[in-house]
């Protein structure tokens, strides 16, 4: 269960330094000394979006992954279940 708590909590750690530190904000514009040629792609005014592979959701679904293994551990499942268990209701005990 250990390994799933620290990897929660770095992945927490990830996310709130990117959160505190900023770094992914969309917001890359700089002069790079070309000739404004008129090639306005009508970007200017797009809604920003977040990349997959943005710092803040990688750490996200890495804190997910350590919190639900840390729960299923938890409740006495074996690493591999742990690593692959997702948010199924228990099985009903029958009548």
């Amino acid at each position: 269960m250990l390994i799933f708590i620290a990897i929660a909590i770095a992945s927490f750690l990830l996310v709130a330094g990117s959160f505190l530190f900023g770094g992914d904000d969309g917001d890359h514009h700089g002069d790079f000394g070309h000739d404004d040629h008129g090639l306005d792609h009508g970007l200017a005014d797009a809604e920003p979006a977040i990349s997959f592979f943005s710092p803040r959701v990688i750490g996200t679904l890495t804190m997910g992954f350590g919190a639900a293994g840390a729960i299923a551990r938890y409740y006495g499942a074996n690493n591999l279940v742990a690593s692959l268990w997702d948010w199924e209701p228990a099985p009903r005990s029958p009548p």
